[in-house]
């Protein structure tokens, strides 16, 4: 299994953030696509761009504001 290679920087998540990026071995499915996992300044590892930028934004996928306090939002 191939490992890791093509290091590159990812500076739209921020300094020190990289993107390493490896190609499918062959006879596996979807063998010409490449895959790639983001890996932050303190080492955690993302599987997606997605996925990296929930810890810039404070809040989880998909979530876009601050959760509704108890009481509040819909009756």
């Amino acid at each position: 299994m191939p490992d890791w290679t093509d290091r590159e920087e990812a500076p739209e998540l921020g300094p020190g953030w990289v993107r390493m990026s490896k190609k499918r071995p062959d006879g596996q499915q979807g063998a010409k696509q490449v895959d790639h996992i983001w890996i932050s300044p303190e080492g955690r590892r993302f599987r997606s761009l997605k996925n990296a930028h929930e810890p810039l934004s404070g809040y989880p996928v998909g979530q876009v504001a601050a959760p509704a306090k108890e009481g509040e939002g819909r009756r």
